[in-house]
């Protein structure tokens, strides 16, 4: 799959000829033009990956919608785009799942917006770069991607560029892998204490000592004839047989094992770095807890790449004109059915929720004529409220 890849990106990037040959670092004042990914040191840790899926799993709720003018654009070639296919190897779950968990990942995302030879644009990669470096010539910056075993050259503008922890550097999220590398660390080093404490609860230690001189050789001999029968791991009866030239004196050695609160407390570094709680990572978060999860997490997810799509996708003059990309929340369903109906009992009657709009937050299907707003007569313009209790017309 990778070769595949590798050459879709050749066939793609390839048809930058116009790429200035004068292309050279770009100037910051804070920070280096220059950045290492480190995914895999990151995502090879169970935890930050289950941490990572829970975020991007919730993130690949979010619709993307074509909107004008606050108008749904559901059949516009853009929207077939955004929310149904990306590319052609992609769902647009699957894509936008892919874009925050490398974004997670490493602090830093780009996904390429292709245009075909006629300029219409047709799809949407995110970039598994290993290091980007930040280029200009001419005023405009280029962005060079390094993968796996190729090289090229993009320019900045045609990129969707999602950046976290955004403070240190001019141009991209902060690096992750120094902030990260203690709790990662003590991860290993308790994964190591457990497996080395199974390993020797199930071993012999001792020493085997001779009753009488024996030869080196000898000696040699019946040491290894002991360890291979008796100390390998795959000897399960727990019981060693000697004759009386040896005598064997075990030593226990209690391995150091890693009580339940060291361990939390590393699992409780990286929840607290991803902004996210146990209970979310194991999904058995209470309404509340999702809640927090949305507002702390998805929702800034969804207004940064609502912007980031808007502004790359879209002329000024279409932006200006009404148009926007927006990540509709509508799939989510993190409310409780109790939530739900309180909701539609309360504001359906003061006709800020549609028909269809009442039966989205059921999951039910749309019905015909239901985008109308009912009102209940129970309210009255406080203005005209006396006047109704006598029943005066307004006339009067």
């Amino acid at each position: 799959m990778q070769l595949g890849f590798n050459r879709i990106f050749k066939n793609i990037f390839g048809r930058f000829k116009q790429i200035p040959q004068s292309l050279q670092s770009a100037f910051l004042l804070n920070g280096v033009p220059y950045y290492t990914s480190n995914i895999s040191s990151v995502y090879d840790i169970a935890l930050a990956r289950a941490c990572i899926h829970a975020i991007a799993i919730n993130c690949a709720k979010l619709q993307p919608k074509h909107m004008l003018n606050g108008d749904f654009q559901k059949d516009s070639d853009l929207q077939y785009l955004l929310g149904t296919r990306p590319n052609p190897y992609m769902s647009s779950f699957e894509f936008i799942y892919k874009t925050a968990s490398m974004l997670w990942s490493s602090n830093n995302v780009f996904v390429y917006c292709h245009h075909n030879e006629a300029g219409k644009l047709c799809a949407f990669y995110p970039i598994p770069y290993k290091s980007f470096e930040l280029l200009e010539a001419g005023g405009y910056f280029y962005a060079r991607f390094r993968c796996n075993n190729m090289t090229f050259v993009v320019p900045y503008e045609e990129l969707i560029h999602l950046r976290r922890h955004f403070n240190e550097d001019d141009f991209t999220g902060s690096q992750q892998a120094h902030v990260l590398e203690p709790t990662l660390k003590l991860n290993d080093s308790v994964v190591e204490s457990i497996v080395n404490g199974v390993r020797n609860s199930n071993k012999l230690q001792g020493l085997l000592k001779a009753s009488s001189l024996v030869q080196e050789d000898e000696l040699k001999k019946k040491k290894d004839e002991f360890v291979s029968n008796y100390l390998d791991i795959s000897n399960t009866g727990g019981i060693g047989v000697i004759d009386n030239k040896f005598e064997f004196q075990q030593i226990k050695l209690e391995p150091v094992v890693i009580d339940d609160k060291q361990m939390q407390a590393v699992s409780n570094d990286l929840f607290r770095y991803y902004n996210v709680s146990e209970n979310i990572v194991q999904s058995k978060y209470t309404e509340a807890e999702f809640n927090a999860f949305w507002n702390n997490v998805i929702e800034p997810f969804s207004i940064q790449f609502s912007l980031e799509l808007t502004s790359k996708i879209l002329t000024e003059k279409e932006i200006k004109s009404g148009q926007s990309i927006i990540m509709s929340a509508e799939r989510m369903g993190f409310a409780s059915m109790d939530t739900r109906t309180k909701a539609i009992s309360t504001l359906m009657p003061l006709g800020v929720l549609s028909i269809n709009e009442s039966r989205k937050l059921m999951e039910l299907p749309e019905i015909e004529n239901g985008d109308r707003h009912l009102i209940s007569l129970n309210f009255v313009d406080l203005k005209k409220a006396n006047k109704y209790q006598v029943g005066e017309s307004e006339n009067e």
